[in-house]
């Protein structure tokens, strides 16, 4: 997979900008909404994922940094491999940890893969990288290298759509959630249950 350039990162940026405003001041309203929602992301990809089944995949990659509930604790980032199967992010979950940043896998029929980083502070995408399903692919021998380029650069700005727009689709699903009397109900029991099924061991929740 290919990193965006400074310049396609950009123009993708700007292009998603306002799509992403509720989610910027969702956060400055509640500091930790970020957190939760990544935190909930894991929960539910890893024990549920038929609940997130929408038309696409959607999976913990390999990068997972955790942070503690108090403002003050010590923060620990987890890359490659599955961090978030490892021994280590158990235990940061088993002692209250939250997701601090975390990078995003999606797919469809189209799209292999399509990964991001995702902060809690913004939730803003970044890192994008892009996989398409094997298709044929375009020929400078047939084309001009200016509209090949031009070609590429829209596929990308498409797959950031596509992520985007998946991302918006889970927000929302965790918004009502979170607004609704089953998130005390059944999302924390069940979350709970998952943390400490994952450790074989009691420890404080870090959704509340």
């Amino acid at each position: 997979m290919r990193k965006m350039s400074n310049m396609q990162e950009n123009m993708v940026t700007e292009l998603v900008r306002t799509r992403l405003e509720s989610f910027q001041q969702l956060s400055q309203a509640k500091p930790y909404i970020g957190s939760e929602f990544l935190t909930w992301l894991w929960f539910v990809t890893e024990s549920r994922p038929q609940e997130v089944a929408r038309g696409f995949d959607v999976w913990i990659d390999d990068r997972l940094g955790l942070r503690p509930y108090a403002a003050d604790g010590h923060e620990t980032t987890f890359k490659g491999g599955a961090p978030a199967g490892s021994t280590a992010a158990q235990a940061s979950l088993l002692s209250g940890h939250m997701v601090r940043e975390v990078r995003v896998g999606m797919s469809n029929e189209r799209y292999e893969v399509v990964s991001a980083v995702l902060h809690h502070k913004d939730l803003a995408p970044t890192s994008v990288l892009v996989r398409e399903h094997e298709t044929a692919e375009l020929s400078t021998d047939q084309v001009e290298p200016a509209l090949v380029h031009e070609a590429e650069l829209l596929q990308k700005i498409e797959a950031v759509e596509f992520f985007c727009t998946c991302l918006d689709l889970l927000y929302q699903e965790f918004f009502n959630l979170r607004l609704s009397e089953a998130w005390h109900l059944e999302v924390l029991p069940a979350f709970r249950a998952w943390v400490i099924g994952r450790g074989k061991s009691r420890g404080p929740a870090t959704l509340h």
